[in-house]
């Protein structure tokens, strides 16, 4: 069983497309020039996997980062007040700027909540990273760059997100840091 997971993830991390994972770096790398924000947003583990990427590009790469997940008090405010599909998007009205950029997590691509987040950034300020479905509402929305993971199982959907933000982090660290 550990095996077949093991080669089921290493599989599936070698499928995704590697040119949409340079374009997500690209764009993060320009938010860094522009000194604009990187919000994160994600459920569950997709959740996790925000705020581990926000730490990550903070601190290897000098990125204005934040994982609106981790804004527990005010996402629970207004999931609580004005409905769960807006968790994330009330925070994001008041906090982000027009050049700011959208990074949505999502492995089943169906969130309202992660949607209605990248729905306020325009195509060239959000990157998706989700799980094996074109046909979802995040999966089909038009974005600066998709990164599909092509397996149906969450659990390796959910490991290979966690290696594409790594990748994502470094290769804008070698920029950032130069």
């Amino acid at each position: 069983m550990v095996q077949d997971y093991l080669s089921d993830t290493v599989m599936a991390a070698m499928g995704i497309d590697l040119s949409e994972v340079a374009k997500c770096a690209e764009m993060i790398y320009d938010a860094w020039k522009r000194d604009a924000s990187v919000w994160i947003v994600g459920n569950g583990g997709s959740a996790s996997t925000a705020g581990h990427f926000a730490n990550d590009l903070v601190k290897m790469a000098r990125v204005k980062a934040f994982s609106v997940a981790d804004m527990t008090p005010a996402v629970m405010a207004y999931g609580n007040d004005t409905g769960w599909d807006n968790m994330f998007a009330g925070a994001l009205d008041v906090m982000m700027r027009p050049q700011d950029k959208l990074a949505a997590i999502s492995c089943g691509g169906r969130s309202g909540n992660v949607i209605k987040a990248a729905e306020m950034f325009r195509r060239e300020n959000r990157v998706v990273l989700t799980g094996d479905k074109r046909d979802t509402p995040l999966g089909s929305m038009e974005a600066f760059a998709t990164v599909f993971v092509p397996v149906s199982d969450i659990r390796i959907q959910e490991d290979v997100h966690v290696m594409v933000c790594h990748v994502i982090a470094g290769m804008v660290a070698e920029r950032t840091r130069g």
